[in-house]
């Protein structure tokens, strides 16, 4: 019997970010932090001559700045076996997957650093689909990218893997937020899965595997840690092999840097001024697009504290991510 091998490299929410979250502003070099996790993927692509499937949220905003952008492709450009990917709502202008030729994702599909995986829209059986196929690995793709639904696959093409791409948020035990909405549990996905033989998955950034119908599971999870409570998590990758399995890898964390954590004691002294913030805005009459900009304006005209600072600014990206 033959050791299956590795077929492709899968990940999701990469959230490549110009500048750090609050939780990584001690970074002495974020752009140099990021690289690590992309030379990781790099060097296992390398490794197993595969391709790299990212399962969306390439970018933490769909209007990245150049410098971002001309990073990532200086990144992907190594990736001599192929990227391809799918959008997650990160990387669309208001989370419109027909808004994509606005974003810096598109700018890297068009120069053709990264390759889009054309969106399953309609039941399969009908063919009339795109599909993505990769012949040289015997690879088939189907693309379910941020606000597609995710179908079935009763009839499929033998001999040929068949993996879905996906980004929606799915969790299981102790891997999701409180109070998360019971049809997202990843049990509820298993009729939906038919006819795949692997599912990876995008979104929820607590990341696990599991066997469900027959069909291996994969949710990636962040590939970077951003929060201070991630501060012990293993962000994780995965493999997919020729047996259509899914095997989950963790990356290196050693060289990570956190910034110290917002104690419970340390946020009664910040009220006072989580207050005056709060009022502000209350007299503020921007435009809901102009919420990010008028929260920069406050903060340059207005003294607070280096840790309140970076409170605001993770619930700002927290808010603005929804």
């Amino acid at each position: 019997m033959q050791t299956p091998h590795v077929v492709a490299v899968v990940c999701s929410d990469l959230h490549l970010s110009h500048k750090p979250p609050p939780a990584r502003s001690g970074e002495p070099d974020w752009y140099g932090a990021m690289e690590r996790v992309l030379r990781e993927l790099h060097h296992s692509c390398r490794k197993h001559r595969a391709p790299l499937i990212i399962a969306g949220d390439v970018f933490n905003h769909w209007n990245s700045p150049p410098k971002l952008i001309s990073f990532a492709m200086d990144m992907f450009r190594r990736f001599v076996w192929g990227v391809y990917t799918i959008p997650g709502q990160h990387d669309l202008p208001f989370h419109n997957y027909n808004n994509m030729a606005e974003s810096a994702y598109y700018t890297l599909c068009a120069s053709g650093f990264i390759h889009n995986l054309l969106p399953t829209r309609a039941n399969p059986l009908d063919g009339d689909i795109p599909i993505n196929i990769d012949e040289k690995i015997g690879l088939c793709m189907w693309a379910f990218p941020w606000g597609c639904d995710l179908v079935p696959l009763p009839q499929a093409r033998e001999n040929i893997i068949h993996l879905a791409v996906v980004h929606k948020y799915i969790w299981t035990e102790r891997r999701g937020y409180p109070g998360a909405p019971a049809h997202t549990h990843v049990s509820k996905l298993a009729n939906s899965l038919i006819g795949y033989h692997a599912a990876v998955f995008g979104d929820n950034h607590k990341g696990f595997a599991m066997q469900l119908g027959g069909v291996s599971v994969l949710n990636c999870g962040g590939a970077m840690r951003f929060k201070s409570d991630e501060e012990k998590y293993k962000p994780g990758y995965g493999l997919l092999m020729s047996d259509g399995t899914l095997v989950r890898r963790h990356y290196s964390t050693q060289a990570d840097i956190f910034s110290p954590t917002v104690t419970e004691l340390e946020m009664t002294d910040l009220m006072p001024e989580f207050v005056a913030f709060a009022e502000k805005l209350a007299t503020l009459k921007t435009r809901p697009t102009d919420f990010r900009g008028a929260v920069d304006i406050w903060l340059r005209e207005n003294a607070i504290s280096p840790a309140g600072r970076d409170v605001l600014l993770g619930v700002l990206e927290e808010v603005t991510a929804k």
